[in-house]
């Protein structure tokens, strides 16, 4: 009998990168750097097929772990400002029973604060940076 082609670490390290969407010439680059010898065409398919439901659990827990941080954060903190600023202009002209039209301000505030979330402004809170001059010359005694 013929001893497995991978050890369980190394089935582990192989289906880890198929759940990474790795390409097939770069996992057998890998394999030829780490283990020092070429991972056949056919042995990479067998484990992509054997192990599918493993590698399409994996896939969906990365996506979800993105999903839950960084910019797709930040785009439904954008979504929901641009939803509320939109709710506020239906009703911006409408003044309240003194006249006033409260709802323009908070409009313009929401405005500001989807700018804020893009990048476009700065927080008004935020650190401002200052400028120092610095005067570099020669000193003739030294020339």
């Amino acid at each position: 009998m013929a001893r497995p082609s991978l050890s369980p670490e190394q089935r582990l390290q192989l289906i880890s990168m198929l759940a990474a969407g790795e390409s097939e010439g770069s996992i057998q680059e890998f394999w030829k750097l780490e283990y020092g010898r070429r991972l056949a065409s056919n042995t990479i398919g067998y484990w992509r097929n054997k192990s599918r439901p493993l590698i399409a659990a994996r896939q969906k827990e990365r996506i979800d772990s993105a999903l839950d941080s960084g910019l797709a954060l930040k785009a439904q903190r954008i979504a929901a400002l641009k939803e509320h600023a939109e709710q506020l202009a239906a009703l911006m002209w409408i003044p309240s029973q003194s006249g006033r039209l409260h709802n323009e301000k908070a409009w313009r505030e929401t405005l500001a604060d989807i700018a804020v979330e893009m990048g476009d402004r700065r927080p008004r809170d935020a650190p401002q940076e200052q400028t120092i001059k610095c005067y570099v010359g020669i000193d003739p005694d030294k020339i």
